[in-house]
């Protein structure tokens, strides 16, 4: 039942995007790099870590027509946690369940995710053509802080392809696998 009801909200997700697609600077052309078509949504297996709580699922983001990102944060029962916007390095929460929707929560996730936008999926396309990744590699920050509040990572175990963002300030932990890599084992 569960699994059923995570395939019908999955499914009106991709059904809500639109169907017509133009490029977008940076996502697209590493994108088309990768083997990653830029038509289809780039879907990921999910988990945020909060507190010590943890909420899993699928995080799903598309390029959409006018030049922007559209994202959402579906947990394993189907129920959608928050949908966002990314134009211009410039992010829009769109729905934030009612649970979740505090100021504190709402900030924390505008600055975390359009940070994971601008860092950590536009050099999506490349990280997945990369083949021979050993080591973890920090996608943010640029340049050495001496005291680092937000890190963003890429590293390859198992065959599987993670993003990593942890706020060290609010104790949140973003951790996106890649679901294409199931299918080249």
């Amino acid at each position: 039942m569960i699994r059923y009801l995570t395939f019908i909200s999955f499914t009106f997700l991709l059904l809500s995007c639109t169907p017509k697609l133009a490029p977008v600077s940076n996502f697209s052309e590493s994108v088309r790099n990768s083997n990653v078509s830029l038509y289809e949504p780039i879907v990921f297996r999910s988990a945020i870590e909060f507190a010590g709580n943890t909420v899993t699922g699928i995080m799903a983001i598309k390029q959409r027509s006018d030049e922007s990102l559209a994202g959402s944060f579906i947990n394993e029962f189907g129920v959608k946690g928050f949908d966002f916007t990314y134009v211009n390095e410039k992010i829009d929460l769109v729905y934030v369940m009612p649970l979740l929707d505090r100021y504190l929560i709402r900030q924390t996730l505008k600055h975390d995710v359009a940070l994971l936008m601008k860092y950590g999926i536009s050099e999506i396309g490349t990280i997945m053509a990369d083949k021979d990744i050993d080591v973890p590699k920090i996608l943010y920050p640029v340049t050495r802080v001496k005291t680092e509040r937000v890190r963003i990572s890429f590293e390859y175990q198992n065959k599987a392809k993670m993003l990593l963002l942890e706020d060290f300030r609010r104790k949140l932990t973003i951790k996106l696998v890649t679901i294409n890599t199931d299918a080249e084992k």
